[in-house]
């Protein structure tokens, strides 16, 4: 949640969430959600991209 927190904008979130390796429109589809952050953290879409290695 504290990294998607930290992407404010929707532009940062897809950018982000492409270079993670998510497809152009599930990249566009989860930037641009009204969901809160702590609810967006724990979607598939984050839980794939983010893993631990990742943040590691």
């Amino acid at each position: 949640m504290y990294i998607w927190k930290q992407w404010k904008l929707v532009r940062t979130k897809y950018s982000n969430l492409r270079a993670l390796g998510i497809a152009k429109d599930e990249a566009r589809m989860w930037a641009n959600t009204r969901k809160g952050y702590w609810r967006t953290a724990h979607s598939q879409i984050l839980s794939v991209s983010m893993t631990n290695a990742c943040l590691e």
